[in-house]
């Protein structure tokens, strides 16, 4: 499936927000659970976006944003329970691949065999058509 120049932009640019946010809060002290707490809300702002588009936000963005918000949440908390972002993860990547697989078909998988559905009729149309042998 093509991605559109918009969608990769969008990709292009959260990507490397991440990475400028990364390299920022590696110079800069900053409060503890602060540089989680921003990485994973570019992920999830990213994630919302695409999803608002239309576009196909991947699970690396959702697990990934919603698993560095809780955990920079939890250590701006000052709790004494910490919750590793990696067992965060792990859950909801694999939550995702059990829902999956219980509910069948994915977002992706049905927007592909519409499309394909939708090629397939352009064509028999176009086979139907008194200028399909010129």
């Amino acid at each position: 499936m093509l991605k559109s120049v918009a969608e990769r932009r969008i990709e292009a640019l959260t990507w490397g927000a991440l990475l400028v946010w990364v390299g920022i809060s590696l110079i800069v002290d900053l409060h503890r659970g602060v540089p989680s707490l921003v990485a994973g809300s570019i992920l999830l702002l990213s994630a919302i976006y695409q999803r608002v588009r239309g576009w196909e936000a991947g699970i690396i963005l959702w697990a990934g944003g919603l698993a560095l918000t809780i955990s920079g949440l939890n250590d701006l908390r000052t709790g004494h329970h910490h919750l590793s972002a990696l067992a965060i993860i792990l859950i909801l990547i694999g939550g995702s691949i059990v829902l999956r697989a219980v509910g069948g078909e994915s977002p992706r998988a049905r927007r592909r065999k519409r499309i394909l559905e939708s090629v397939k009729e352009q064509q028999d149309q176009f086979d139907r058509s008194p200028y399909r042998d010129i």
